[in-house]
């Protein structure tokens, strides 16, 4: 019994001085950790298709890390996966303060462009020194542009028709055109900016 009087008594006089200190710290809080969706539809069109390209990551620590899985387990650990087969896939983003958000991709197999619109749907020139034209039946309402990494460079939005994008404010290099068609179907494209 006098042992644990000994402890509560150190306890109370740890905790008294304790009390009595007033210690200033500064802390820098970092901006709210968000993932631009958490949820994306599409369709297979034949080829392979890209996903998280479209994905904005922003605010936490500012250096995040990518976790792709599906039911049957873990598959890469890039910020971008193509995939080939309808299915549900899932992408996990993290920050260095274990902040998590899940994006999950709902990929179907039975939409997208027929075969007769990709034969007919071309665009160039590829590599391009800046300007690319599109030639389409379906017409082309919005066009989004992204590095290799998945950040977004550009983004050009026509409620009626796109014909034409101007990537000359892009650094040369490698990039991926997001293509949106007025029936809401999309298409992936690799573009070199020469």
């Amino acid at each position: 019994m006098r042992r644990l009087f000994g402890i509560i008594l150190a306890c109370t006089t740890l905790f008294a001085a304790s009390a009595q200190t007033v210690v200033d710290m500064s802390f820098e809080q970092n901006e709210l950790f968000e993932v631009s969706t958490n949820e994306v539809s599409a369709a297979i069109e034949g080829t392979p298709l890209l996903l998280g390209a479209d994905i904005v990551v922003t605010g936490g620590s500012g250096t995040y890390t990518y976790r792709w899985y599906t039911e049957r387990g873990f598959l890469t650990d890039q910020p971008t996966l193509t995939v080939g087969e309808p299915g549900e896939y899932y992408l996990d983003v993290s920050d260095q303060c274990d902040c998590l958000q899940t994006v999950a991709f709902h990929i179907s197999g039975t939409s997208g462009l027929t075969q007769t619109d990709a034969v007919n749907f071309t665009y160039g020139p590829n590599p391009t020194q800046g300007t690319i034209h599109f030639n389409t039946p379906i017409p082309i309402t919005q066009v989004s542009v992204f590095s290799e990494r998945g950040t977004l460079c550009s983004l050009f939005t026509n409620r009626h028709e796109i014909k034409t994008v101007d990537l000359s404010q892009l650094p040369p290099g490698n990039y991926i055109l997001h293509i949106l068609f007025a029936d809401k179907r999309l298409s992936t494209h690799k573009i070199i900016r020469k």
